[in-house]
């Protein structure tokens, strides 16, 4: 939603492909047509993507933004169907695009960039019992493949490590790391845009909550001035000759240093909505570099903290009362769905997490009159 918005308040014409109508943001009055498809990823988007194209207007170029890695995946693979349909801003370097989606080659890729990456092990179902023998614990397990059924594990010691690769047998391999200690806000990001490699602009920001928290997907994020973590996401790109958005997420310790934690490429993250809140934005960018027009740039940046008021919908009372004033960290503050002249996604999450707070409480309600005693005779 937060893409859609960004292109149509520019003046650009945007459609959308989707398979769950009933989401918040489908509610969006910025698309001009939201097309149903049963898959969003795989086999049946190209299918959708080729069927669809005839559907659009045919006097202009499409350009094509995909939103997750897993599209990403599908996207590059299948570029000989969609070249010749969609502009897609990356399609020049797609093998590179697939490669960086590789968890199993971060490792030897960051160290030769000179950037700081944790100590890691693929781990598949041949891999011997005692590999994480000189690890230091605790260590963090994450999927090698994009969007699988979960996004990370924490092992405090060997055995639970041991259970954890039991429970998640069927997501093999995935990615044993030491973890960084540190909580939320020591987890920074830089995004990029790139033409051909070159940047267009930067910025940075950092994490204050995330779910679960210290190594999952933000809830709470802000602008920050960080020089050393956009120098350090420069470095990592340098030489791929990329276009598009990027982003490098790093970790810092407890004397300073940057850890490399994962890079985004192909596709803007779930939290670009706190650039483009800032004047980075984003998708216009992309849009405009994909199609081969003039890129506008940048406005000035506008400090903000942003708040994924789905996932956790007291985030912002939460950093209210811990800071004890309604504009925390002295920035502009940006919710997900609140937008001039566009309510509708607003007015349907509020019902839905209002049905899903009042079904909470009648099933705690259920569980106590299960458990509560017996009156004595």
């Amino acid at each position: 939603m937060a893409v859609a918005r960004a292109l149509a308040d520019a003046g650009v014409a945007t459609y959308a492909l989707d398979a769950n109508p009933k989401i918040p943001g489908a509610a969006t009055n910025r698309v001009r047509q939201i097309f149903r498809v049963a898959e969003l990823s795989g086999e049946g988007l190209i299918a959708s993507l080729v069927e669809l194209r005839a559907r659009l207007p045919q006097d202009r170029e499409i350009v094509l933004m995909p939103i997750n890695d897993r599209q990403v995946e599908t996207i590059a693979r299948h570029l000989d169907r969609l070249v010749a349909l969609y502009r897609i801003s990356w399609a020049d370097r797609a093998e590179t695009i697939v490669k960086l989606q590789r968890k199993d080659l971060l490792e030897r890729l960051s160290l030769d960039r000179g950037l700081a990456y944790p100590r890691s092990q693929i781990v598949g179902a041949d891999t011997p019992a005692d590999f994480a023998a000189g690890f230091r614990f605790p260590v963090i397990l994450k999927p090698v493949r994009p969007l699988s059924r979960f996004k990370t594990l924490l092992a405090a010691d060997r055995q639970a490590l041991e259970g954890l690769l039991r429970e998640c047998a069927a997501d093999l391999p995935v990615l044993c790391q030491e973890y960084i200690e540190g909580d939320d806000t020591a987890i920074y990001f830089g995004v990029l845009m790139l033409d051909r490699g070159r940047v267009l602009h930067g910025m940075t920001g950092r994490k204050l909550k995330s779910f679960p928290l210290a190594r999952g997907q933000a809830t709470v994020c802000e602008t920050v001035d960080e020089p050393e973590v956009l120098r350090l996401t420069e470095q990592f790109f340098d030489g791929m000759g990329l276009s598009g958005p990027v982003s490098l997420e790093t970790k810092r310790d407890t004397r300073g240093r940057h850890w490399t934690i994962e890079p985004t490429i192909g596709r803007t993250d779930f939290w670009v909505d706190v650039c483009i809140r800032a004047g980075f934005n984003l998708p216009l960018m992309e849009y405009e570099l994909a199609a081969g027009l003039p890129v506008t740039p940048p406005a000035p940046q506008t400090p903000c903290v942003w708040y994924d008021t789905e996932r956790d919908a007291l985030a912002y009372a939460e950093l209210c009362w811990r800071e004890k004033t309604l504009r925390p960290r002295g920035k502009r503050q940006a919710f997900p769905y609140f937008g001039s002249g566009d309510w509708r996604p607003v007015l349907r999450a509020t019902l839905q997490s209002c049905g899903r707070i009042a079904a909470g409480v009648a099933k705690r309600a259920r569980l106590q009159s299960l458990f509560r005693p017996s009156p004595a005779p």
